[in-house]
């Protein structure tokens, strides 16, 4: 009878075993060699880069073979607008395994094959339902894209990433940019390498990611060189050695921050931080608000003149004349932010000007060239176009069918049209899908008047429509949509 209890016990804890625990961990490949790499190494799920294999629990020594319980990876969608979560590191090892062992031989190693093999990577992880197939395969496609010297691809690789996992989209700006050899790149990849690099700096320093900062303008410097630019050169060689400076003087600008968030409106602290993220980290949409809140009379009326959107070529021409003469005036460290500045305005009037006005605009806008948007894949378009509304309307406040309301339609697979009651028309062109994981949508440019983006949100009753100046990476909320009848 004992003996007979005793099998019983046994044989049920072994079925419960085998049916909680899960299937055994599988053997390493021969060798003890990782499924990622030769040498043996554990690759970074998110960055993909070689290190030492983690300890999973504490005390536990690195490089030992834990006991792992599996769980099935989830497969259903987040909620809506709500990105996954990164798969966890078993799961993106079966999966990477698998994606791998798919393609004969891998790693491609022509420029050809990377390229075509990305691109079929890159649509696999587009109709994936499994998140750690999705995620390897976006992930494979952007180095690969990058091995290859093709930007535009690895960065349309990335901007799948970043909106279909909660991962530091700058982080990974940065890890995209150092993957690039500039010295095999042509002249015409290397200065868009060199571009998106210094975007990419701007970024992290608008964040005070100042490390993050000083890897990007590193790779823009060495992009830089191999492009020939040498106006180009000097401005990325002038933004890296910056970094150190800018990273003291956000220090000492911190105390005039605080007291912005006891008292938003303190004339000092408003011009200080004001001044700070313009001239310096080169925050216009930040900074400009703060300026005109600020007790300089002279930057406050420019930044509240240039908040008012100036339409006509004329006023943009003198917006960017008044910015230019104070650039002249600034510390050499702010002296470039300004000059780029202007740039902007005399670009966005130069369709309008004639004679020596569009000549002087043409000469400054050659000496200071403006920030550029990073380069994106417009193949892209439909796919955000799937998911936004064809016609919405939004007001800053006011009831329906005041002069405030905006009904915007689109005309067309690239132009849109924002309508107001009292016959005003502004026409915009699609300019690609955002990059940016915390702002999805689509990004469209004003035509002919102010260097005025818009960012279109998926048509979803109350998503946030922004706009922003071209060039500046942080996006400033119009109003909230809404996708029903449109107000006559």
């Amino acid at each position: 009878m004992r003996s007979g209890l005793i099998c019983f016990i046994a044989v049920g804890a072994a079925a419960f075993t085998s049916r909680f625990a899960g299937p055994a961990r599988a053997a390493d490949p021969p060798g003890g060699k990782s499924i990622f790499d030769l040498d043996g190494k554990q690759s970074d799920p998110v960055s993909g880069n070689s290190g030492p294999r983690p300890a999973t629990r504490p005390g536990e020594p690195s490089g030992s073979n834990p006991i792992v319980i599996h769980r099935p990876p989830v497969s259903r969608p987040p909620a809506a607008n709500q990105p996954f979560a990164v798969p966890a590191f078993e799961f993106l090892a079966r999966a990477e395994l698998a994606v791998k062992s798919s393609i004969h031989p891998y790693p491609p190693q022509s420029v050809a094959d990377r390229q075509a093999i990305a691109k079929k990577l890159l649509q696999r992880g587009l109709e994936a339902n499994d998140p750690a197939e999705k995620f390897v395969c976006l992930r494979e496609s952007r180095d690969l894209s990058a091995a290859a010297g093709d930007l535009p691809a690895a960065v349309s690789a990335l901007s799948e990433l970043s909106k279909t996992f909660a991962i530091s989209a700058l982080g990974m700006k940065v890890d995209l940019v150092t993957k690039f050899d500039a010295a095999t790149l042509s002249p015409a990849d290397a200065r868009s390498l060199a571009k998106y690099a210094m975007d990419t700096g701007a970024q992290a320093i608008t964040a005070d990611d100042f490390d993050q900062a000083e890897k990007a303008f590193a790779v823009a410097t060495a992009a830089a060189k191999a492009s020939g630019d040498a106006s180009l050169v000097q401005s990325a060689a002038t933004r890296s050695g910056d970094v150190a400076s800018l990273r003291e003087e956000a220090a000492r600008i911190k105390p005039h921050e605080q007291k912005l968030v006891a008292d938003s409106n303190d004339p000092v602290a408003n011009f200080a931080v004001g001044r700070f993220r313009c001239f310096r980290k080169g925050d216009w949409s930040g900074g400009l608000p703060l300026l005109a809140k600020g007790f300089n009379k002279l930057f406050k009326a420019l930044a509240e003149e240039e908040l008012a959107v100036p339409a006509t070529p004329q006023k943009q021409f003198d917006l960017a004349n008044r910015w230019y003469d104070q650039a002249k005036l600034q510390p050499d460290a702010a002296q470039l932010s300004v000059y780029t500045h202007a740039s902007v305005w005399y670009s966005a009037a130069l369709p309008g000007l004639s004679g020596a006005d569009k000549t002087i605009a043409t000469e400054r806008i050659a000496e200071y060239p403006p920030p550029a948007p990073p380069p994106t894949t417009v193949a892209k378009v439909n796919a955000a176009n799937g998911k936004i509304a064809k016609e919405f309307w939004f007001n800053d406040g006011g009831p329906p069918g005041n002069p405030a309301t905006r009904i915007w339609l689109q005309t067309g697979d690239n132009t849109w049209e924002e309508r107001y009651p009292d016959g005003r028309l502004s026409r915009f062109k699609v300019s690609g899908p955002s990059e940016d994981a915390d702002h999805p949508g689509l990004i469209v440019t004003k035509l002919n008047e102010a260097p005025v983006e818009v960012l279109v949100p998926p048509g979803t009753e109350g998503a946030l429509i922004y706009f922003r100046f071209i060039g500046q990476p942080a996006w400033i909320p119009l109003g909230r949509i809404h996708v029903g009848p449109l107000p006559r």
